[in-house]
């Protein structure tokens, strides 16, 4: 029987030669020269048994190497990877996966090789398959999809490594987000122990310069004011979310896509539902809405966190629209 330790250095002799069949020539003869003969003579034999080697191995093994982690066998290794486990406790990736909110998923994930994706996905809670499948731009979603029905049972070592980073990404992630949460609260608190007067201008001043944070912690900007000092419109909503944009009246909505960015809406759409795209170009000047529909139909790969952002401008561009708003009812 192969015992844990043997099964270990062979994934370790594996990884070596994947490293080693990655450089040049040059390269891989000085780094084998400073190996001592016996492994390099064990390196040189898995290099000539390379067999299945794909592009989320790969990437593994070359993310490992620009962290300054070695891929070389190692006596250490046994004890690495048993404290990696000990840290991150008795949670399977699975279970992280499903307590994890998909807004975080998406963040840690989105910059992946869609081959590791693909790994992943097959590794999760369906429901949260779907959900991260779903969020993708269109040709990462269709890149991801082919790659999951030409995938094998992989190598359970790369599998495991990949689960590994990914739930150390997960809980880093949560770590930062849960600091965050304490330090609105304690804005919160701030602003609750300062007396009326004060709180009543430290709110209107955030709420006029930051929309983001006004929204988050509940405020409202002022209603826009005519020349005659009286309200423009009654009960004009702080947006927040993009789709927020998707709860307005016709009427609200169309002043914001009439006098917005279009090449942020043009991107902003890119990940959203079929139905937003409709609207906005129902809602768009006659003579825009040709050169709109061609521009979503034509759209380039795009990067997530490129689309994130072009959302959150427009949100802020509505929010400025719909403040300084003065006949639309």
């Amino acid at each position: 029987m192969v015992s844990s330790h043997d099964r270990e250095n062979d994934s370790d002799l594996r990884k070596a030669a994947i490293l080693i069949a990655s450089l040049d020539p040059e390269t891989s003869r000085t780094l084998l020269s400073q190996i001592p003969s016996d492994q390099r003579q064990q390196i040189e034999q898995a290099v000539a048994a390379l067999v299945d080697v794909d592009d989320a191995e790969r990437q593994l093994i070359a993310r490992q190497m620009a962290q300054g982690n070695s891929v070389l066998p190692n006596e250490d290794v046994d004890d690495e990877l048993e404290l990696r486990g000990d840290e991150l406790g008795a949670s399977s990736f699975a279970q992280l996966v499903a307590e994890t909110p998909a807004s975080v998923l998406l963040r840690v994930l989105r910059n992946e090789h869609p081959q590791t994706l693909a790994v992943l996905v097959t590794r999760m809670p369906p429901r949260q398959a779907a959900t991260l499948l779903a969020e993708l731009p269109p040709p990462v979603q269709v890149d991801v999809a082919r790659r999951v029905s030409e995938l094998g049972s992989g190598v359970p070592e790369v599998i495991e490594e990949i689960e590994l980073e990914v739930m150390q990404q997960l809980r880093a992630e949560q770590a930062r987000g849960a600091q965050v949460r304490g330090g609105n609260q304690a804005l919160r608190s701030i602003l609750a122990a300062a007396d009326s007067d004060r709180c009543r201008d430290l709110v209107q001043n955030i709420a006029k310069q930051d929309d983001r944070l006004a929204a988050f912690l509940g405020f409202s900007r002022r209603p826009a004011t005519t020349n005659h000092g009286v309200s423009a419109v009654n009960h004009v909503p702080t947006l927040s979310t993009f789709a927020q944009l998707f709860e307005l009246s016709d009427a609200l909505l169309s002043h914001v896509v009439r006098n917005s960015d279009e090449e942020l809406w043009v991107l902003s759409l890119i990940a959203a539902p079929d139905s937003y795209g409709r609207r906005v170009c129902h809602l768009m000047q006659a003579e825009r809405q040709v050169t709109f529909t061609a521009k979503l139909m034509n759209l380039s790969p795009t990067r997530l966190a490129d689309v994130e952002q072009s959302q959150h401008r427009l949100v802020a561009q509505a929010n400025y629209l719909l403040q300084h708003v003065s006949s639309v009812k």
